[in-house]
C-alpha cells in the first residue's frame, strides 16, 4: 500500500470518528432536558459547588442569604425561604428541570457526596423519564403523630386548602416520604399549583414568628403533598 493510501485513509479514519463524536454530542444536546440547579445557601462551605459543570451540570445557582450578591437578606425557613423565592421568581420560565440543594456537600440524610449523587439520581431520572426525584433517604415519620400538628392544621387552612382541599383528604402524608428538602422536579410538577399559591407560601414564612426550624421543617414536609407525588 503506497503512502499516499495509508495517508487517505487514516485521515478518513480520523474524520469519521469526529463526525461520530460531533453528530453524538449534538444528538444528546438535541435530547437531554434543560435543568437548572438552584443551590441554598447560609454558611456552608459551598467550595465543591465550582465541580458541579466537571460532573454534567454547568447552569447552577448560588442563592444565598449571605453572600454577595445577596439573593434573599432575611434568614427565614432555611432552604424552603429561598427555593419558594425562586419559583416565584422563574415560576413563568422555568427550566425543564429543577434541581434544589442545599449548600452542603455532605449530609447525614443524603449518600454521600452531591457531586456523586447528583448524576446518579438524574441519570436515572432521565432514563426513567421522570418527574420527580427525592435526592434524601431519611423517612420524615408520620405528621399525625407530629407535635406541631395543631399549628399545620391552622396553617394549611389558611394557605393551601383552596388549592388542595381539606387536609384530611391527604391521611398521614408524610409517612414514607424522605425529609430535608433536596430534589429534581419537572416544571409541570411545580406548576401543578399557582403563582399565588407559592406567594402566599414566601409571604408566610418571610413574616411568620416561627423559628427556622419550626416554619422551616413545615415546608419540608410539605412539598410533596404541595405537589402531589405519589408514594
Amino acid at each position: 500500500m503506497s503512502l499516499y493510501r495509508y495517508t487517505l485513509i487514516i485521515i478518513i479514519i480520523i474524520f469519521i470518528i469526529l463526525l461520530l463524536i460531533f453528530i453524538s454530542r449534538f444528538f444528546y444536546h438535541r435530547v437531554s432536558p434543560s435543568c437548572q440547579v438552584v443551590i441554598s445557601h447560609y454558611h456552608e462551605d459551598i467550595t465543591w459547588v465550582a465541580q458541579l459543570p466537571s460532573v454534567g451540570f454547568p447552569d447552577y445557582l448560588i442563592l444565598s442569604k449571605t453572600m454577595e450578591p445577596v439573593y434573599l437578606s432575611i434568614n427565614k425557613g432555611n432552604e424552603a425561604s429561598i427555593f419558594l423565592n425562586y419559583i416565584c421568581d422563574h415560576y413563568h420560565q422555568l427550566k425543564e428541570y429543577t434541581v434544589f440543594l442545599h449548600g452542603h456537600e455532605y449530609a447525614s440524610h443524603q449518600n454521600g457526596s452531591m457531586l456523586t449523587l447528583l448524576p446518579e439520581k438524574w441519570n436515572e431520572m432521565v432514563q426513567q423519564k421522570r418527574i420527580y426525584m427525592n435526592l434524601n433517604n431519611t423517612p420524615c415519620g408520620s405528621i399525625l403523630e407530629n407535635q406541631h400538628i395543631d399549628l399545620i392544621r391552622t396553617w394549611y387552612k389558611e394557605f393551601l386548602e383552596d388549592e388542595m382541599g381539606p387536609i384530611e383528604n391527604h391521611g398521614d402524608w408524610t409517612v414514607g416520604i424522605p425529609c430535608c428538602a433536596q430534589f429534581i422536579v419537572h416544571r409541570s410538577v411545580i406548576q401543578r399549583r399557582s403563582l399565588k399559591c407559592y406567594q402566599g407560601l414566601l409571604n408566610w414564612i418571610l413574616t411568620t414568628e416561627l423559628t427556622n426550624d419550626v416554619s422551616g421543617r413545615i415546608m419540608e414536609w410539605t412539598w410533596e403533598l404541595l405537589w402531589e407525588i405519589k408514594n
